[in-house]
């Protein structure tokens, strides 16, 4: 889950997001053998989605919230990231592109338009 405007205050303001890489926790009985370490997780910001939150001085700024499968839990947390001006871009032209299909703009000839 994603939180793309409030900075993780509002719990209706996250959107789902697909976890490619998680923290483990399915060991045996659902307890996990990990210890007290940092893990590499992945999330895939769903397509079109910009950081508009503001926290601690910061703007632009996005809250992701993960758990694992652990029988014991969920266990997880949340991270707090900002987006590069580079992802911003694609985004913002991801939902242009979006809604001028939606208007049918694309796929018009020139005469047409």
């Amino acid at each position: 889950m994603i939180d793309p405007t409030s900075a993780g205050t509002d719990p209706a303001a996250f959107k789902a997001a697909t976890v490619s890489q998680n923290v483990p926790g399915i060991g045996i009985g659902g307890l996990s053998a990990a210890s007290t370490m940092d893990f590499p997780v992945k999330v895939q910001m769903p397509a079109g989605m910009t950081c508009q939150g503001q926290a601690g001085g910061a703007s632009n700024v996005c809250v992701v919230r993960m758990q694992n499968a652990a029988l014991a839990g969920p266990f997880g947390g949340s991270a707090a990231f900002t987006q590069s001006t580079a992802a911003k871009k694609r985004a913002v032209e991801y939902n242009l592109r979006k809604r001028h299909f939606a208007r049918g703009i694309l796929g018009m000839a020139e005469s047409e338009e």
